[in-house]
């Protein structure tokens, strides 16, 4: 009894940690997409630039879901945010994190955005 106890919470963390690096399982496309969207609201320091339309594809039997965002403010406020994403977020994981400095040539103003791309990994029955 003991036994099956102990691997039962060993199963437990083991599917916590799968969790954490693929993303939560069972989980609709557009409701990962708006909980992205509704994290990242949250932070007043920074601006959603744009949130790309959900992707889904499939490879070696799984069903791969990408969401993009691309947010906007400076480089502390957008560290922050990644951290927090990382840190805090459950739902679906951070795959990518790419910054972009866009200048504004008639401004004479420079842009900082950072695009995250997050994805989840569900098993094809």
């Amino acid at each position: 009894m003991k036994n099956s106890s102990h691997d039962s919470q060993q199963l437990q963390k083991q599917i916590h940690l799968y969790d954490k690096l693929i993303g939560s399982q069972n989980v609709e496309a557009e409701e990962i997409q708006q909980s992205i969207l509704d994290f990242a609201t949250g932070y007043e320091s920074i601006k959603i630039d744009k949130l790309s339309e959900t992707h889904i594809s499939e490879s070696n039997g799984f069903e791969v879901i990408t969401n993009q965002l691309t947010l906007e403010g400076n480089f502390q406020s957008l560290i922050e945010v990644i951290y927090e994403f990382e840190k805090k977020f459950k739902v679906s994981s951070i795959v990518s994190i790419n910054f972009i400095k866009e200048k504004k040539y008639d401004q004479r103003k420079s842009r900082l955005k950072v695009q995250l791309i997050f994805q989840n990994y569900e098993k094809v029955s």
